[in-house]
């Protein structure tokens, strides 16, 4: 798993922990990397994952993770 993917988990896996403080603290970490590539890296596996999680969701009638519903409305 490359530092991207490494940075995508650490920041969903707070989100979903309740500690938005530490993946505002990633996503600083990782604006603050040298090129956009990593950024933009980031934000492709964070969109994916979401979608993904969504889907899975929806699919298996579980309910939406509450840090997930903002993104649903979205949906």
């Amino acid at each position: 798993m490359g530092a991207p993917q490494r940075s995508t988990a650490r920041i969903l896996l707070a989100l979903a922990n309740g500690y938005p403080e530490d993946a505002d603290l990633h996503l600083d970490i990782v604006a603050a990397a040298p090129g956009r590539n990593a950024t933009g890296q980031v934000f492709a596996y964070m969109m994916g994952w979401t979608l993904e999680l969504l889907d899975l969701c929806e699919d298996s009638g579980h309910t939406v993770p509450g840090w997930l519903r903002p993104v649903l409305a979205r949906h």
